[in-house]
């Protein structure tokens, strides 16, 4: 599949409040392509959808905005989370998107909320104390993902992500798992995860931001990491932002591409390389953001 792609370049809406920054964009790069946010509302998009059809390469899901999460982590949850992103499938198709980006799943028993609040609530109660560091709910110890507890729920995941997406073969469509940071709660953290994934014949968005995130917390080197899940072939789509991450802090604040990535240039070079999207996931300064893109890949 990923042999007979060609990358696209483009950005997620997630940072963009308006349309008119959205057209400028598109006046000064032609064939850039856009990614549907998760934080989009029925509103938003009725809006902006008629400025950017045939530019959709992929929608986060849910879009738009649901009350909770899809948890494919969990028996309990999958039936609603399956009948959700089915209904986001055709909107997908709509579009002319090829790509649906999952937030794959989450150490419990049912759905997590949208809100901050009672999304923290919940991880906090999920019986994970040991692993947590009490700032924004991050992991403090590596151990977290090789808890009998985190295996459990990643193979529920595994399983119902290998149904989910035969499911969307039938639409047309390619389902791909984004790596998370590190949140207690959160699955697929590490590099080794991505491609056990990928072995057992998954499709994947690999995040850079919070591949770095995790690199501060397993040790592992950042850019060594993101080659090694570019070369399992897998790869449909990149998520492409910075963090400032180190021991201890491990903040997804979604920043610029260039910002605390010093191999930025590398990584677009080598996701261009494998075919895989390239879609920028900033929270700040999007069009330069774009001409970055388009300056390092001419």
């Amino acid at each position: 599949m990923a042999d007979m792609k060609k990358s696209e370049k483009g950005i997620s809406l997630v940072g963009i409040n308006d349309i008119a920054t959205v057209c400028r964009i598109i006046e000064n790069f032609p064939d850039v392509r856009f990614e549907l946010s998760y934080l989009s509302t029925e509103n938003s998009l009725r809006e902006i959808l008629p400025v950017i059809r045939g530019r959709v390469a992929s929608v986060h899901l849910l879009c738009p905005r649901r009350d909770y999460f899809p948890n494919l982590a969990s028996e309990v949850a999958y039936r609603w989370s399956e009948h959700e992103i089915l209904k986001d499938a055709n909107l997908a198709a709509e579009c002319g998107a090829k790509y649906l980006v999952l937030h794959p799943g989450y150490i419990i028993d049912g759905l997590l909320s949208c809100d901050y609040k009672k999304r923290l609530a919940v991880m906090q109660s999920a019986g994970l104390d040991e692993f947590i560091l009490q700032k924004e709910n991050a992991v403090k110890k590596p151990q977290y993902i090789f808890s009998e507890k985190y295996r459990h729920y990643f193979e529920i995941m595994k399983q119902n992500a290998l149904q989910l997406t035969e499911k969307l073969k039938s639409y047309g469509l390619c389902l791909c798992l984004e790596n998370l940071n590190p949140r207690a709660g959160y699955l697929l953290l590490h590099p080794s995860e991505m491609k056990e994934l990928a072995d057992s014949g998954l499709y994947l968005c690999l995040d850079t931001g919070h591949m770095q995130v995790n690199s501060a917390l397993f040790g592992f080197d950042c850019f060594e990491a993101i080659k090694s899940v570019l070369a399992t072939g897998k790869v449909m789509t990149m998520h492409l932002h910075s963090n400032q991450s180190c021991k201890e802090t491990y903040i997804d604040s979604h920043l610029s591409l260039d910002k605390y990535m010093p191999f930025y240039r590398e990584i677009l070079q080598e996701g261009e390389k494998t075919g895989a999207n390239l879609i920028l996931e900033v929270l700040e300064e999007p069009e330069r953001n774009v001409g970055l893109l388009y300056q390092i890949l001419l």
